[in-house]
């Protein structure tokens, strides 16, 4: 079986469908999970949620409150945010949300719908960068809730959908060059958020210094002094790190388009090499 095939395996199957043999706990009694300030309630499977999150496999244990009585509560989090998660754990794509994250408009007319011409191809480019801008910080909250549920497969198929942008802003950087395809996150407390969130080993920020290195981000004096006075030394030297390590390497060729896991966990390790790492089990038998 081709690599291709077995990377559009996985992404088609949904987690739902990988819970295997289905008992009377998987149309049981439906846990209640309060997200939000407001607690907005979500009704969903316990079954389903604790087998691809750890947090809640721990929280629907019978030793805690929240086992016994069937509700969590995650004051904390985002409430549009833990709905971009439930969509992915009931149709194994975010893109189920679009009801709840409309496309953009323009003059009335969706992005999608609109027919394209000389005239307003650069400012329908436009529209769709300043979207997909939105969309990659919304994404990295995505990321974060997931570590927050220790839901590593969800934070993988975010890294799938902030590749994707990523990819799109790069061939607009080349094709378009007039238009704005800045490099995202490179903001002082853009940069102080993200390294607050993540942790050192973490693949996203792994993705992120590689990402800034191959849109050649530059760390002139004033920048690293800036970073470094407010107290982020960890992103110039990590930079610096980076750098060094690709030192003499050609970067035609981003370390995301060579290995479609390269920036994928699976049970706390990271993946680099191997393009087929994310295939259901069934898919080796076919």
């Amino acid at each position: 079986m081709s690599e291709s095939f077995h990377a559009a395996l996985s992404m088609s199957v949904p987690p739902a469908l990988k819970l295997g043999k289905l008992s009377f706990a998987s149309f049981g009694f439906p846990l209640k999970i309060k997200v939000g300030k407001k607690k907005q309630e979500f009704y969903v499977s316990k079954e389903l949620i604790c087998c691809h999150s750890d947090f809640f496999k721990t929280a629907c244990k019978k030793e805690w409150k929240s086992g016994r009585d069937n509700v969590v509560c995650l004051e904390e989090d985002d409430p549009k945010i833990f709905a971009l998660f439930l969509a992915w754990l009931t149709t194994g794509s975010i893109k189920a949300s679009n009801n709840i994250f409309p496309t953009p408009k323009l003059d009335g007319i969706s992005v999608d719908d609109h027919v394209r011409t000389a005239d307003n191809e650069n400012r329908i480019h436009d529209i769709i960068m300043n979207d997909n801008s939105s969309r990659f910080y919304q994404l990295l909250e995505c990321y974060f809730l997931g570590d927050c549920l220790q839901s590593e497969a969800f934070q993988n198929h975010i890294i799938d959908e902030i590749l994707v942008i990523i990819r799109y802003r790069d061939h607009i950087r080349y094709h378009y060059p007039k238009l704005n395809a800045i490099c995202l996150c490179t903001g002082f407390r853009a940069i102080q958020t993200f390294y607050a969130k993540t942790t050192a080993k973490s693949p996203l920020r792994r993705l992120l210094l590689e990402y800034h290195l191959h849109m050649k981000v530059e760390l002139t004096s004033e920048y690293m002094a800036k970073f470094i006075k407010g107290g982020l030394q960890d992103y110039v030297f990590e930079m610096f790190a980076i750098a060094k390590k690709f030192y003499g390497t050609s970067f035609s060729t981003a370390p995301w388009d060579r290995y479609p896991c390269y920036y994928h966990s699976h049970g706390g390790l990271r993946h680099q090499m191997h393009p087929g790492c994310c295939i259901p089990p069934l898919a080796d038998a076919i």
